[in-house]
């Protein structure tokens, strides 16, 4: 497994073997009219650290990957801290073979990170990882989302540094297979360029969240939802028709919709604006200031307002056997039918 340095600028696509790692030193240039890295074998474990600047008209690393027989696809990118690069998609993998058993992508960014389009528009992966601590903009303008496409399988994106989508793009628009799970863990800042930050399918899927940074754009998710804010979350929440579930000690400054299902609100944060939740046995356990109205939708649902909660406005049971408790303040609370 012999290591590829590359010391010396270059105006051409790099290949990148199986079992061969390549590493492009700092200072090194790295300018191509087609894509950064090639990978030309349909197969096997490709690795890449780069820790200079490239520009190209192409892709980071593109490949399609189709073994004739059973084979596996491991490829881990490294982009180093001070490392520059400047291209149209980030990962492209624009399919895998059904002969592809197995393949995992994993992808840490340190520096920086220019998009014309997606970061990530990968298929056929069954093992997804996204480490940020760096900075990620997209220019557009895009016919694709940020994090575009992920494959067959679970992915996880951790963001301690900055992702900006373009105009028009959300930061991701996926959609994800049955028993999935997407996990994203942001305590840095992400910003869309479109209304909707995050817009997550597959009814059958499930999508983790965890925020204690800052994001900017709207949340729809048809998958199962678990969202934990310790931060700011400056978008509307729009939950999905799963028993979904919301515990806020941050800020929302939009409105949070909770579907149909028994889904889950606890908030000791400060919540903006109003709260609705579906049909299905909802619960509602408010310590901290909501502004606006709660509409608890049909079924038999509980609202709580705990220690020094505070709702400004009315508190509405809708149809079903309500259970609503007041706090410490007057309260509006309106049991409906």
């Amino acid at each position: 497994m012999p290591t590829n340095f590359i010391t010396t600028d270059t105006t051409t696509s790099i290949t990148v073997n199986d079992g061969d790692p390549v590493i492009v030193l700092p200072g090194v240039n790295s300018t191509s009219a087609g894509n950064t890295f090639d990978i030309n074998e349909e197969s096997g474990f490709f690795e890449i650290t780069h820790s200079g600047f490239s520009a190209a008209a192409g892709d980071f690393v593109n490949e399609a990957f189709n073994p004739l027989i059973s084979a596996t696809v491991s490829l881990a990118v490294n982009v180093s801290a001070g490392a520059t690069a400047i291209v149209d998609d980030f990962i492209a993998v624009s399919a895998l073979n059904p002969n592809v058993s197995s393949a995992t992508l994993t992808v840490t960014n340190a520096g920086f990170i220019s998009v014309s389009e997606a970061v990530v528009f990968a298929f056929g992966f069954d093992d997804v990882t996204f480490v940020n601590t760096g900075e990620i903009v997209q220019t557009g303008p895009v016919s694709q989302d940020l994090f575009d496409s992920f494959g067959d399988g679970d992915a996880r994106i951790f963001n301690h540094g900055t992702i900006q989508s373009a105009r028009g793009a959300e930061i991701v628009g996926a959609f994800f297979q049955a028993g999935t799970t997407l996990t994203l863990i942001n305590t840095g800042f992400i910003s869309s360029g479109a209304e909707t930050a995050f817009d997550i399918g597959g009814s059958s899927a499930a999508f983790a969240m965890n925020n204690s940074g800052t994001v900017v754009g709207a949340l729809a998710s048809d998958a199962e939802l678990e969202l934990v804010n310790s931060g700011i979350f400056s978008g509307a929440i729009f939950s999905s028709n799963s028993n979904d579930e919301i515990r806020n000690t941050g800020t929302f400054t939009e409105s949070v919709i909770m579907n149909e299902g028994d889904d889950k609100l606890v908030t000791s944060g400060d919540m903006k604006e109003g709260v609705f939740m579906g049909a299905g046995a909802d619960t509602v356990v408010n310590s901290g200031e909501i502004s606006g109205n709660v509409g608890m939708g049909d079924g038999a649902d509980l609202f709580k307002t705990a220690g020094a909660g505070f709702t400004t406005d009315e508190v509405e049971g809708g149809a079903g056997n309500d259970t609503l408790f007041g706090g410490i303040f007057d309260d509006t609370m309106n049991g409906g039918d």
